[in-house]
């Protein structure tokens, strides 16, 4: 009998830890898949912006580049690779 409590008792725990895992992988991807979101948002913005004036600031390329290697680092897929390599391709202000 004791041992059967105990084990009841000892699933009920890893089953709440077990949940409690899930709930924060859950959040950790919900955040992580938001900020990809407003990284993309950004160049997006940013392509519309500067592509038709044909050229890119200094200021904005080291902006484009810090973007788009913390949205590859938080798996962000190819999406918007071509618009940094286009944006990237335009040359500076004169």
């Amino acid at each position: 009998m004791r041992e059967q409590l105990a084990l009841l008792l000892l699933s009920a725990l890893v089953g709440g830890a077990g949940a409690q895992v899930t709930a924060l992988w859950r959040r950790e991807r919900a955040i992580r898949l938001g900020v990809q979101a407003l990284l993309r948002a950004q160049m997006v913005q940013m392509a519309r912006q500067y592509l038709p004036l044909g050229q890119l600031p200094l200021y904005e390329r080291e902006n484009l580049d810090e973007l788009y290697k913390q949205y590859r680092n938080l798996g962000g897929n190819g999406a918007v690779a071509s618009l940094v390599q286009r944006l990237l391709a335009l040359p500076p202000p004169q």
